[in-house]
């Protein structure tokens, strides 16, 4: 499995567009991608991610070269937020069924 995070700050008058804009975006979804979410830093709120899980590192860069996940970069662009992005490959992993 595959973790890309996109991270960036969001001022207060945009959050519910942005979870609207997020919905859509999502509605369909690359192949390969497991699982995403728009989680929000309880902590810092205007702290905005985007969590996404692959199947697997080549699923991810199948997706880039074709410029598939430009789209969730311009939703935080699109905010004035300026986007970042990181990426993680899991080791180790549990799931309670």
């Amino acid at each position: 499995m595959f973790v890309t995070r996109l991270h960036g700050y969001v001022a207060q008058e945009h959050w519910t567009r942005l979870q609207q804009q997020y919905d859509r975006l999502v509605h369909s979804l690359p192949e390969g991608l497991v699982e995403t979410f728009l989680v929000q830093n309880t902590e810092q709120p205007s702290a905005w991610e985007i969590l996404t899980f692959w199947q697997n590192e080549e699923a991810y860069e199948s997706v880039r070269a074709q410029k598939k996940t430009e789209a969730c970069e311009q939703l935080f662009l699109s905010f004035e937020a300026v986007p970042e992005r990181q990426s993680y490959r899991v080791r180790r992993g549990h799931q309670l069924v």
